[in-house]
């Protein structure tokens, strides 16, 4: 089960030898796909819906920036 904005959906999941895995599902008309690594348990995964994403977009440079050493 996932929560999606507060309602449990069914979703099936794959397992990999790594502990990643896949998840598929639907809410309403919309088929979703969820990727993860090992040591997230689906149970754990909050699905929100995200109205302004432009602090996700700068959160995600600044990690890469980290990443690549640009940041000190």
């Amino acid at each position: 089960m996932v929560s999606i904005e507060d309602e449990q959906r069914e979703f099936r999941q794959w397992r990999d030898e790594d502990g990643t895995w896949l998840a598929a599902g639907h809410h309403g008309e919309t088929g979703l796909i969820i990727e993860a690594s090992a040591g997230l348990d689906i149970t754990q995964v909050r699905l929100v819906r995200v109205t302004d994403i432009e602090p996700y977009i700068a959160g995600r440079r600044a990690h890469l920036r980290r990443l690549r050493g640009e940041d000190a």
